[in-house]
């Protein structure tokens, strides 16, 4: 899924902004959409979620805002 660029990803010691989402899923592929989110710390470290690990901070807590 798509979130738009200066969603927070907070909970779980976690505190990211995103800054890009890039679709990995290949033209003409019959899978489930694939996606690449880009964060960036308050310090401005990059952190690299895919959607299934994003999936998983937010069953295990996290929050989107």
């Amino acid at each position: 899924m798509k979130y738009p660029n200066g969603t927070k990803l907070t909970g779980l010691g976690l505190n990211l902004i995103l800054e890009d989402t890039e679709l990995l899923t290949e033209d003409g592929s019959y899978g489930e959409d694939e996606w690449l989110y880009h964060w960036t710390t308050p310090e401005g470290r990059s952190f690299l979620t895919t959607d299934i690990e994003l999936a998983g901070y937010l069953a295990d807590g996290a929050t989107l805002v």
